[in-house]
């Protein structure tokens, strides 16, 4: 069993040939065998340019075959959002913009620009 690509060579260089005993025959001006030999080439080069289009879709298909077998790549798992308590969207809700800024977290009564020490509203 040849490669395609040497069957594709084959294929060509008989075209070639053929093809050259072709002119030869008709300089000797035998049309019926000029016929012949030209079709010949012709059928060849046919054959070489599908033994090529075979060879690209076997390749095409072990290459999908390999991807098919690979495991997929995975994308780390990101953790999902934290919920926003309701109360901390508005930011005039809340006592100071320090504690609407981190959603209370960080609250401190002494530095609150509202100097009230009151939470987040209820």
């Amino acid at each position: 069993m040849t490669t395609p690509r040497a069957r594709s060579i084959r294929l060509g260089a008989a075209t070639v040939a053929l093809a050259g005993v072709s002119l030869f025959t008709a300089q000797a001006q035998s049309l019926p065998w000029t016929i012949l030999f030209a079709a010949c080439a012709g059928s060849c080069a046919e054959a070489a340019y599908h033994a090529n289009d075979m060879a690209r879709d076997r390749r095409a298909q072990a290459r999908a075959a390999r991807l098919r077998a690979q495991p997929p790549d995975d994308p780390p798992e990101t953790p999902p959002p934290e919920p926003v308590p309701e109360h901390w969207d508005d930011p005039w809700a809340a006592c100071c913009i320090t504690a609407w800024a981190n959603h209370g977290k960080s609250h401190d009564p002494r530095t609150c620009t509202a100097n009230t020490a009151k939470g987040p509203p209820t």
